[in-house]
C-alpha cells in the first residue's frame, strides 16, 4: 500500500521462498530460459507499441544488457529509485473483446484480453528481436513461445515483461 502503481505489484520471489521453505514449488509457466541466444533474429533495441490505449516503450541499455521502461519519454524507476528494467520483453498479440461488466467513470467498457489460444509474438532480448507464435491451451497451462521453425524461443534469465496487445496493434 505504500507504493504507487505499478510498483505496488512487485515481489522478490527469492525472499519469499526463503521465508516459506515448505511452500509448494512453482508450476511450469511454459517459458524456457537460457543464456544461449536464439537464431534467426533482427536488431531489436527499442520496443514501441500499445497495450489498449496506453503507449508502451522499452529501450535497451547496452551496459546493463537489459530493456528499460519509459513513459512519456521518461525513464521509469521504482519507489526507491531503481530502474524498471528486464532482460526480456515479450509482445504477445491477443484477441481482444469488449467487457461490459467493467465500465469506467466516463462510461467506456474495458477490453478483455484473451490469453488462451494462440497468436503472434515478438520477443526482445539481448538487443535482438525474434518473431514467432505463442500458444496456451487452457487456463492452467503455461504460455509456450515458438519461432518459425517450431523450436521454443528461449528467454534470457532474470525476468520478463509481457505486453499483451490486441492483434493488429503496431509494433516498432
Amino acid at each position: 500500500p505504500n507504493r504507487l502503481i505499478p510498483n505496488n505489484l512487485q515481489a522478490n520471489i527469492a525472499v519469499i521462498a526463503k521465508k516459506y521453505p515448505k511452500a509448494p514449488r512453482a508450476k511450469n509457466v511454459g517459458l524456457t530460459w537460457s543464456t544461449r541466444l536464439n537464431s534467426g533474429s533482427k536488431p531489436g533495441t527499442v520496443v514501441r507499441t500499445r497495450a489498449g490505449a496506453t503507449p508502451v516503450t522499452f529501450k535497451t541499455w547496452a551496459r546493463l544488457r537489459r530493456y528499460v521502461r519509459y513513459i512519456d519519454g521518461a525513464v521509469q524507476r521504482t519507489a526507491n529509485g531503481q530502474l524498471i528494467d528486464t532482460p526480456n520483453v515479450i509482445v504477445q498479440f491477443c484477441r481482444s473483446t469488449v467487457y461490459r461488466r467493467d465500465i469506467d467513470d466516463a462510461g467506456n467498457p474495458a477490453q478483455w484480453t484473451h490469453t488462451i489460444g494462440s497468436g503472434s509474438v515478438v520477443v526482445f532480448r539481448n538487443g535482438r528481436r525474434f518473431g514467432g507464435t505463442w500458444t496456451r491451451t487452457a487456463e492452467k497451462d503455461g504460455t509456450v513461445l515458438r519461432g518459425p521453425s517450431g523450436k521454443q524461443i528461449t528467454l534470457s534469465p532474470g525476468g520478463a515483461w509481457f505486453v499483451l496487445t490486441a492483434k493488429g496493434t503496431p509494433l516498432q
